[in-house]
């Protein structure tokens, strides 16, 4: 597997881009991007999700071959290639803790592939910082419509923090270190977190709306 430094200098050449546009297209600094070059005192192994993910849609070089050397190296040799289900996916979300989820705003930039529980690849137009849950427990299954059970994967887009009535998002109460997956309510100026399973309460305390959930994946 090739390293970083081999990574980045094979991408700058490929694209004739010097380290002030790749700074520019990655949303990072000049000084960030020298060290993945391999200049700098502190060693870096890999580049963090976002600014990958941004190099990806401006250069089409694959997320994580950036990250970490996994192939294939192009976007288009992913949808060529003989990959099954993956053949039509845009790239790939990293599957992140309740916990990972409720500071994402603040680690996102920083959140390295060996961050994430796993990797599961995403069929659909998104932001750069889009991520995954585990659904835990049964607060979001319904007897009836759209179902969220026990161990299902949903992915969420953390640009999309202006939801709607009735949208599902992720949200992070006052105090708590952990997200909740919840359907956002307002009505009257009234905002609260409902869960579909009728048993489990309302959420009526204070939220800080993280992101919306796009659509869900199944674990396979």
């Amino acid at each position: 597997m090739s390293t970083l430094i081999e990574r980045m200098e094979e991408f700058a050449a490929t694209t004739g881009w010097d380290v002030g546009r790749i700074a520019s297209v990655a949303e990072v600094s000049s000084s960030a991007v020298s060290q993945w070059f391999g200049k700098g005192s502190k060693i870096i192994n890999s580049i963090g999700i976002a600014p990958a993910t941004k190099l990806e849609a401006a250069s089409g070089f694959r997320a994580m071959w950036l990250s970490k050397g996994q192939l294939p190296k192009m976007v288009e040799e992913q949808k060529n290639g003989n990959v099954g289900a993956a053949q039509a996916s845009t790239g790939e979300v990293p599957v992140i803790s309740w916990v990972q989820a409720g500071a994402w705003h603040d680690i996102a930039d920083t959140f390295l592939p060996e961050d994430a529980e796993r990797y599961l690849p995403i069929f659909r137009g998104h932001s750069s910082k889009v991520y995954a849950l585990r659904v835990r427990g049964d607060s979001m299954t319904s007897p009836f419509g759209r179902s969220y059970p026990e161990g299902c994967y949903i992915v969420v887009d953390p640009a999309k923090n202006s939801p709607v009535n009735g949208d599902r998002i992720i949200a992070l109460t006052a105090g708590a270190k952990e997200a909740t997956f919840k359907v956002y309510k307002d009505e009257d100026g009234r905002r609260w977190l409902a869960p579909l399973n009728t048993s489990h309460k309302t959420i009526e305390e204070p939220f800080e709306v993280l992101g919306t959930v796009i659509y869900t994946l199944s674990e396979d």
